[in-house]
């Protein structure tokens, strides 16, 4: 049940973001549907629909007619407010508020503007606040009214980084696949690939946070909550290399400016560091090897550590959230002394005396790979397509990547099982920050 506050703050709302759009047809205007509704075949009573009517002149200008939409839109606004304010109870407040909700009403005129005409600046606005006042179905709906019709207009890179940004769903997925379609060959239908991959990659990451936070995982949809703990089958594993293999034969020449960590040159190199980790780096799979020398020049493989669990750290001391792991990597080392467990890192700092000092200023004691003079563009974060730090890989003791790109407790969540995997069970948690700084 919708309580008083939660109404206001939903009217309040209402005239800067979208609402919960109204489960129906996706291509009839709520104003065009009855008050009440009857199921045919099992005689029971639908929820009232929105009982709300925007007035169209079909004859007028697409601007002139968005103008109207809009004054129409705050006065539907500020007649619910009234009404709500007048209402005697929370039930008769949240009825209103559900049959008179202007928005999916006014999203559905909006489609139909965008659709009519466009060719017309004012479609294109239409479009976009359609999807930005939108939810659920009729946001999927406006998104590819917008995508079909108006792709070329778009800042992509915008987009793409704002659809990155959001929980994962499978309409998601589909609107950068759409972005893909339409994109023109070269440079902008490579940046389409790449965002769709970079998109991708985030889905197991997010997997791990509602894994430790189930707090956060019950307040998704079911839909939505399968979409994200479902591994990628074979077939959409080949077709995204398919589409990487695409980049490099349509704009592998071209010059690729959007990765400056790792100083990638060309759309082809990019591609090659997104196959390489589709192809290599996803879970399940056995980790590449590395082999590199440590801080004193001494010669070792990732591989010597067979048999015990591997917490791979992609680290700098030039990176603030890197220093921020020190006290919980020495804290991890210190409590598995004497496991199966090693912490390995691969220090990106350009000068080696720099990572030098670190190591034994700041007291880490564990080996490290140094990835050379290139610092964040060497070769082995380069094989292994890091582009942030820190990067934490959890590999188990026969080799296989577990846990990618983790972070937080989720760290010590995988360490713990994974060593229970090897007959260790061991307890990481803290009973507070001061106890992992004490040292």
């Amino acid at each position: 049940m919708l309580r008083q506050p939660a109404l206001l703050v939903a009217l309040a709302a209402l005239s800067i973001a979208g609402c919960q759009s109204e489960k129906k047809s996706a291509t009839q205007p709520a104003a065009d549907q009855s008050a009440t509704q009857q199921d045919a075949d099992t005689g029971q009573h639908t929820p009232a629909a929105p009982q709300v009517v925007f007035q169209i002149d079909e004859l007028a200008e697409p601007a002139a007619r968005l103008t109207d939409l809009q004054q129409q839109l705050q006065q539907h606004i500020e007649s619910l407010r009234q009404r709500v304010a007048a209402a005697a109870t929370d039930e008769e407040k949240a009825q209103l508020f559900e049959q008179l909700n202007p928005l999916p009403a006014y999203v559905d005129h909006l489609l139909m503007l965008a659709e009519a005409d466009t060719e017309s600046p004012a479609a294109l606005e239409a479009a976009l606040e359609a999807v930005s006042r939108s939810k659920g179905p009729q946001k999927n709906r406006a998104m590819h009214v917008l995508i079909d019709n108006f792709v070329d207009a778009l800042d992509q890179d915008t987009v793409i980084a704002s659809l990155q940004s959001e929980v994962p769903s499978a309409e998601i997925e589909s609107w950068l696949a759409k972005l893909i379609d339409h994109a023109t060959p070269g440079r902008r239908r490579a940046d389409a690939v790449i965002g769709l991959k970079e998109y991708l990659d985030q889905v197991p990451v997010f997997r791990d946070t509602l894994a430790v936070n189930p707090q956060v995982a019950a307040r998704l949809p079911e839909q939505q909550l399968a979409y994200i703990n479902a591994e990628r089958n074979e077939a959409q594993i080949a077709e995204m290399a398919g589409l990487l293999h695409s980049v490099i034969d349509e704009a592998g020449e071209l010059e690729f400016d959007g990765d400056q960590m790792s100083e990638v040159d060309t759309y082809a190199e990019k591609a090659r560091r997104e196959l390489f980790e589709l192809q290599n780096l996803r879970v399940g799979l056995v980790a590449p090897d590395i082999t590199g020398k440590d801080l004193d020049g001494q010669q070792f493989s990732l591989s010597d550590y067979r048999g015990k669990v591997v917490m791979l750290d992609f680290w700098g001391h030039w990176c603030p959230p890197c220093r921020a792991m020190y006290p919980h990597e020495r804290y991890l080392v210190e409590k598995l002394a004497g496991l199966p467990f090693a912490l390995i890192g691969v220090n990106s700092d350009a000068k080696l005396e720099t990572a030098q000092n670190s190591v034994r200023r700041d007291k880490l004691p564990w080996r490290n790979f140094w990835n050379g003079p290139r610092g964040t563009s060497g070769p082995i974060s380069a094989q292994w397509n890091v582009e942030a730090w820190p990067t934490v890989y959890l590999i188990d003791a026969d080799g296989v990547i577990r846990y990618k790109a983790v972070g937080g407790s989720a760290i010590d969540r995988g360490i713990e099982k994974l060593m229970s995997e090897i007959g260790h069970d061991v307890d990481l948690s803290r009973a507070s920050l001061a106890d992992k700084t004490s040292n």
